[in-house]
């Protein structure tokens, strides 16, 4: 019996996210439990839940692997920004003005973090290959952490007063936006060790 359109996509997703080396042997027993059980909301529960174990043991197993992940991801982030301001000032932003008909700055200033978290996600996805998905989710969750006391802030004074809640929603998207640009430079496909050796 072959799972349905459901279950193929969490497997693949558990191939992708998987922290761990027998991915192959996890998956195929949680197909043949399947097959007993056909049921999808069990398979996505166990399959949420053997990603975030392995995520979450890979992490503690390497811990300053994971600091290194990190730290790696911020400075990262911030040289790419760097870049991203200068490429902005130069003929690339002005051709950008003309292409989308808005100012340079309005257009850099709404995407460049999404810019440059996509390329720090995609630098430490790059230099943890063997825990790949647990170290971009540990650099999703530091700049998540970084954000809460913004975000605190901004619920305080949406919930005393109106007129912030806009400044909320704009805190909320930037966030969104960013664990998003983040996971995906992060999680993209990569080569196989074996042909970057070449």
């Amino acid at each position: 019996m072959r799972p349905a359109w459901s279950p193929l996509f969490a497997t693949w997703l558990l191939r992708r996210l998987y922290s761990g080396p027998h991915v192959e042997a996890v998956i195929g027993d949680l197909l043949e439990r399947y097959q007993t059980r056909p049921s999808s909301v069990w398979y996505w529960r166990q399959v949420f839940a053997t990603i975030a174990v392995s995520i979450l043991w890979d992490i503690r197993t390497h811990t300053l692997l994971a600091i290194r992940a990190a730290l790696t991801g911020c400075a990262a982030a911030w040289c790419l920004g760097v870049v991203l301001l200068y490429v902005a000032k130069g003929p690339v932003g002005a051709i950008v003005e003309v292409l989308s008909g808005e100012s340079r700055h309005v257009f850099f200033g709404t995407w460049g973090s999404f810019i440059t978290l996509v390329g720090a996600g995609w630098v430490v996805g790059r230099l943890h290959r063997q825990s790949r998905a647990a170290m971009v989710f540990v650099f999703a969750a530091f700049v998540f952490l970084i954000d809460i006391p913004e975000l605190h802030r901004r619920v305080v004074n949406a919930l005393t007063d109106e007129r912030y809640v806009s400044a909320l929603r704009s805190l909320l998207w930037t966030e969104s936006l960013a664990m998003v640009g983040i996971l995906l430079g992060g999680l993209s496909k990569l080569p196989p060790p074996h042909e970057d050796a070449r």
